[in-house]
């Protein structure tokens, strides 16, 4: 997963750990198994912060990736 959403980008992105609150939590639970990839356009160094945002640009650049993402990993 990560090779697909390293793929849609020229710059390779900078793999990072941060310490955030998610849903996944409830997918561990499942006889399933799932990747996982926290992505998204926020800027890392602001989760759940009074001034978190998000680029309007980046944001609708994001849509696009996302979409690209998907299909590709599902192929």
């Amino acid at each position: 997963m990560v090779q697909v959403i390293q793929s849609q980008f020229a710059t390779p992105l900078q793999l990072i750990g941060i310490s955030a609150t998610t849903g996944t939590e409830e997918f561990i639970k499942s006889d399933n198994s799932f990747d996982f990839v926290v992505f998204d356009p926020d800027e890392p160094t602001l989760p759940h912060q009074v001034d978190e945002y998000v680029d309007i640009d980046n944001y609708l650049d994001m849509i696009d990736k996302y979409k690209q993402i998907i299909t590709t990993y599902l192929k």
